[in-house]
C-alpha cells in the first residue's frame, strides 16, 4: 500500500492533511508526540477509513532520541512511502530547552524534521518516486540565521524565533534537496497560508486580541490544501528543490536564497544530530 507520513497529524493543519490523504485513497502513517495525543484521532480515522489504512507512530520530534524512535516506527511498516509531510511545528512563547540542550523550537522546527528526512532517505529513494514536503512559513524570508546563538536560544524572542527557526528549516530543506537523488525523491518547501491554529497562543496578555485577529485567517483545512497537493498531485512531480507560497511557486528569498549558508546549516545539523 502506498502511504503518506504526516507529522503532527493529531491537530490543526496536520489533522486536516491526514484526513485529505485518506480521502485520496492513500494509506496514512500518523506521527504524534504520544499515544495519548494520537490515539483519539487514530480511532476516528480508522473508523471512517478502515483500520488497515491508518497506523500511529509516536515520538518526541524535539529530541534526537525521539526522532530515532519515530524513524524506526515508520521503517518497521511494510508500506511504500509515497510521501512524507513534515508539518509538526512550535511557535515558542517562552525559552525552553530540550534534552539535548537546544532551544525547543529550533529542535522541533528545524533539527527534528531534517533528521527525520535524513533517517528516511534510503527508504524514500528505494520506494521512489516519492516526495518530502517541508511545511515552512513565509516568515522565513525575514528570519535571521545565527548559527552560534539560535541553537541554544541565546537570541530568543517570542516574536522572532519562530521565523528564525523556519529560516533554518528552509535552508535545511534546500541542503537536503541537493543531497538526495532528485529522480527518486522530490523535495518541496511550502508556506501553507496564514492559518488560524493554536500556534503562538499560550496564556499571554495579548492572546485574546490575537485570537480575534486569527478569526480572519484561513481555516486548518485551507492550510492543508497546498501540502497535500504538493505531496500527491502529479502536476508537482518535477518541483524538486522548489519553494511554494501555497500553490504559487516563488523564487527563494531572504536567508534561504543563500546556498552557501544552506551548506553551513546542513553541516551544523549533521554535527548536532549525527546518525549512527
Amino acid at each position: 500500500m502506498d502511504a503518506v507520513v504526516v507529522t503532527g497529524a493529531n491537530r490543526g493543519i496536520g489533522r486536516e492533511i491526514a484526513q485529505a490523504v485518506l480521502e485520496s485513497g492513500k494509506g496514512l502513517v500518523m506521527v504524534c508526540r504520544s499515544e495519548a495525543s494520537g490515539a483519539p484521532v487514530l480511532a476516528e480515522l480508522q473508523s471512517a477509513f478502515g483500520a488497515d489504512r491508518v497506523r500511529l507512530v509516536t515520538g518526541d520530534l524535539g529530541s534526537s532520541a525521539g526522532v530515532k524512535q519515530v524513524a524506526q516506527g515508520i521503517l518497521s511498516g511494510s508500506e511504500r512511502l509515497a510521501a512524507v509531510v513534515l508539518n509538526a511545528a512550535l511557535w515558542p512563547t517562552t525559552l525552553e530547552h530540550n534534552a539535548d540542550g537546544h532551544e525547543l523550537s529550533f529542535a522541533i522546527n528545524h533539527l527534528g524534521p531534517l533528521e527525520l528526512a535524513r533517517r528516511l532517505q534510503a527508504r524514500l529513494e528505494a520506494d521512489g518516486p516519492s516526495r518530502v514536503v517541508f511545511v515552512g512559513a513565509g516568515l522565513h524570508g525575514i528570519g535571521k540565521v545565527n548559527l552560534d546563538r539560535t541553537p541554544q536560544g541565546l537570541d530568543f524572542s517570542p516574536m522572532r524565533t519562530y521565523g528564525d527557526t523556519k529560516a533554518f528549516m528552509a535552508l535545511g530543506a534546500r541542503a537536503f534537496a541537493s543531497r538526495v537523488d532528485g529522480d527518486k525523491v522530490c523535495v518541496i518547501t511550502v508556506h501553507p497560508g496564514v492559518i488560524n491554529t493554536g500556534l503562538g497562543l499560550n496564556g499571554r496578555w495579548y492572546d485574546r486580541p490575537m485570537s480575534w485577529v486569527k478569526r480572519l485567517w484561513g481555516k486548518p483545512e485551507d492550510g492543508a490544501r497546498a501540502p497535500v497537493a504538493l505531496a500527491l498531485d502529479p502536476a508537482y512531480a518535477s518541483a524538486h528543490g522548489k519553494w511554494f507560497d501555497e500553490l504559487n511557486e516563488k523564487p527563494w528569498h531572504g536567508p534561504p536564497a543563500d546556498l552557501e549558508l544552506a551548506d553551513r546549516v546542513w553541516e551544523q545539523a549533521v554535527e548536532l544530530r549525527p546518525i549512527a
